[in-house]
């Protein structure tokens, strides 16, 4: 799908203002959908509330579409790595003329976002406001087309519609005679019912009214995924939201049989939006699971074991249990003095019958937690080490296999954080945190030698820098390559400088099949050997800190079997053709995907297509570039069938093209977007639209682009003299329908628009 802009992946943590001083600004700036998430600090923002008169209320007015009122608050024109931006504490409000809230520093929030936006003008007010010790904005919101207030709703029932129904949806005429409702029969305002459901999963979502669609108003459910567990001698109770933002059913895991109790009631906390809280209980179901005990045991007790008289100086974990709807969650913070390998491993122990069982890593590799305080435009900015180590429990006896590994550990405090699932398929997790240790430096400047059939060259690995340094990315494409890592720039590095593998890529695993390798670096390891039989692309990520680093490599590229390749994206066959805009790859969809956007194999393995791809939108950014990817079937947007430019969805590659042909691995199964551009100085990316011919080639896994001068350069007509159609593929068609076609009359070709 197109991308989104997403900053889950930031890792900085957000500081929010003290009330010393009432925070001094020029302006505010809003970054949201109707500016594709364009940062103020780049001159195309455009969204700025000002203060013109100097009375500390910063105002502005600014036309919305439909859809387009979600977004976040900066009070500087900066990016997204500054702490100066601010969204909600809920996930939706509703507005109504003048709705004022208080807005939250930081990636703590989530996006402001109007759930019942009637396009028209917003017009907007902030001022700084003191809250508990802190200077933050309150945020005072107007819609022209607006309702006045916010009414209770009012319906007669709520309706289930789920695994009991088939799905399916009461209609006007079969509401009265729907089993599964629930009625307010005392006039109490709580609507009510009792239903037998056999034991099992059981999944519905909740409709108010009749003759409803899934994302319309009447339907209520989940924003987020949230499979809950319903124990005996409790109520689970859930408030659900409607509309396009609440995609997700109410899911009971762990239904036991008999006869669930539901109720439901119009609740409205905020005073800004009315929703129905649901409460479920159950007669027949299990008690909740007890809290395991759980023990911390390593080199610092001697691997002992606890026994049901003493701890034997193993750590057990005390400091916080909780329960989550699905799971249960223990922490413990503990204190290591500063060492150069700390090994311990995770130990839950029955004191009624003397078992013990341990936590398996899925990864025994060792790690590297630091505090880290870097300067970012000027400004500290604390980051936190973190790992996450998921296993399973089980009876084994050697520390070997459930022991984990820190390395160069400076001193200070972890914390640790058990999450464990009822559901005893799913994998426990361990989030280990570095919390209170000393604070390192940014990292010295690390290289990577290339030696590709025996050309050696020495590459600055900060050339492939994200997140400030801690994690380099190198591609490098061939089959006779080696890479070795070092502190030196230089070609012939001290061995003592240098850090590699002490095995090979086969004996982790990493093939021609884009499979991926975790893999520890120690001093003075072999060169990492790319030895492959298919030429490809090797991607390294090397996240490291100081004397240890772990790596990742992925093999993309190589090939693989097609009989046919779609497009899919922004691509139409003309400026005023037939456009894709991202159709659903679905088998509901085959007729237009085999009429216009299957490429056409113009030699084994390798299928060709030229596309147009128009400029959408005015401003720049990779965002505002049109994008595409491609499928090997029509099995929806699953990543089966997905050929694209990184495993990562909603991620767009921008592809840099003005002469020439450009190629690029595929990354099968990947969920990635190429998008087209003409300058990427500065990130300043330029598309004005183009005719692109596009080629993917199976046989080494490579997809290659180039502009084209028309859809129409190999398009031949021969002795043809009867009138005909052909699509801008140069596929012949018996009855052209809207869009653009090539006409041949007596021998003669135009390109014509039928309409």
């Amino acid at each position: 799908m197109k991308k989104l802009l997403t900053f889950g992946t930031l890792a900085l943590f957000a500081m929010s203002m003290t009330a010393a001083e009432k925070p001094q600004n020029e302006a505010f700036y809003l970054v949201g959908v109707m500016n594709q998430w364009t940062t103020p600090d780049r001159d195309d923002s455009n969204f700025k509330l000002t203060d013109e008169d100097g009375d500390g209320i910063y105002t502005g007015q600014y036309e919305i579409g439909s859809g387009q009122a979600e977004f976040k608050l900066f009070s500087e024109p900066e990016g997204w790595d500054s702490q100066n931006y601010y969204g909600y504490s809920s996930d939706i409000i509703l507005l109504k003329d003048g709705t004022s809230v208080i807005l939250e520093p930081g990636l703590s929030s989530s996006n402001i976002l109007i759930g019942n936006w009637v396009p028209g003008t917003l017009s907007l007010s902030a001022e700084w406001v003191e809250e508990d010790g802190t200077w933050l904005p309150r945020l005072t919101l107007k819609g022209s087309n607006q309702p006045e207030e916010i009414v209770k709703p009012s319906n007669e029932a709520f309706y289930l519609v789920g695994d009991m129904t088939d799905w399916e949806i009461p209609t006007n005429a079969d509401a009265g005679g729907w089993k599964y409702k629930l009625t307010d029969e005392d006039g109490d305002g709580v609507y009510t019912g009792s239903f037998e459901f056999p034991a099992g999963k059981v999944a519905f979502s909740l409709f108010s009214q009749p003759g409803g669609t899934w994302f319309d108003d009447s339907c209520y459910r989940l924003r987020y995924v949230d499979n809950s567990y319903l124990f005996s001698g409790e109520d689970l109770t859930l408030t659900l939201i409607n509309g396009f933002h609440g995609n997700n059913n109410i899911t009971i895991d762990n239904w036991n049989g008999g006869y669930m109790e539901i109720s439901v009631r119009w609740e409205s906390p905020d005073e800004l939006d009315w929703k129905p809280t649901i409460t479920i209980t159950g007669n027949n179901q299990p008690a909740r699971p007890a809290i395991p005990d759980l023990y911390i045991i390593g080199d610092f007790n001697g691997w002992t074991l606890p026994t049901a008289t003493s701890a034997n100086g193993a750590i057990k974990v005390t400091d916080l249990t909780t329960y989550r709807p699905s799971s249960i969650v223990e922490s413990q913070r503990i204190d290591f003095e500063k060492q150069e390998v700390i090994k311990f491993g995770i130990c839950q122990f029955d004191p009624k019958t003397g078992n013990h069982s341990f936590f398996i890593p899925n990864e025994n590799l060792p790690f590297t937690l630091y505090s880290v305080k870097i300067n970012d435009n000027g400004e500290e900015i604390t980051r936190e080490g973190n790992i996450s180590l998921s296993g399973a429990w089980n009876n084994l006896n050697e520390k070997d296999k459930y022991s984990m590994t820190l390395k160069d550990w400076q001193g200070g405090k972890l914390d640790l954080y058990f999450d464990l699932p009822f559901d005893e398929s799913i994998m426990p997790t361990c989030n280990v945190y570095a919390t209170e240790t000393p604070f390192i430096p940014e990292p010295a400047p690390m290289y990577y030698i290339l030696d590709s059939n025996g050309d050696k060259s020495c590459h600055n690995s900060y050339e492939f820098n994200v997140n400030s340094g801690y994690h380099l990315f190198a591609s490098v494409e061939g089959k006779d390559v080696a890479i070795s890592i070092s502190s030196e720039n230089s070609i012939n590095p001290d061995p003592e400088n240098c850090w590699g593998i002490e095995g090979s890529l086969e004996d982790f695993g990493l093939d021609a099949y884009n499979n991926k390798a975790q893999i520890s670096v120690v001093k003075g390891g072999k060169p990492i050997s790319w030895n492959f039989p298919y030429e490809g692309t090797m991607k390294i990520d090397f996240n490291y800190l100081t004397s240890t680093a772990v790596i990742t490599l992925n093999y993309v590229g190589g090939p693989f079997k097609a009989d046919k390749i779609y497009v899919c994206g922004d691509v139409m066959t003309a400026p005023d053709g037939v456009k894709n805009s991202f159709m659903s790859p679905s088998a509901s969809n085959q007729n237009e995907y085999d009429k216009y956007w299957r490429l056409e194999e113009t030699a084994p393995g390798v299928f060709t297509g030229t596309y147009y791809l128009y400029k959408d939108v005015d401003y720049s950014g990779v965002d505002a570039l049109p994008q595409f990817r491609f499928f090997s079937d029509l099995l929806g947007w699953s990543a089966e069938a997905s050929l694209g430019s990184a495993e990562a969805d909603f991620y767009c590659l921008p592809v840099l093209l003005n002469n020439g042909a450009v190629s690029y691995p595929i990354v099968r199964r990947g969920l990635g977007n190429w998008g087209p551009c003409t300058s990427i100085d500065g990130d300043d990316y330029v598309w004005e639209g183009n005719w692109v011919k596009m080629t993917v080639d199976s046989n080494h896994g490579i997809a290659t682009f180039e502009l084209a001068d028309s859809g129409v350069d190999e398009i031949q007509i021969g002795h043809e003299t009867k009138e005909s159609w052909y699509n801008l593929q140069g596929i012949k068609v018996d009855r052209p329908e809207k869009g653009m076609f090539i006409h041949v009359v007596n021998g003669k070709s135009r390109v014509e628009v039928v309409k």
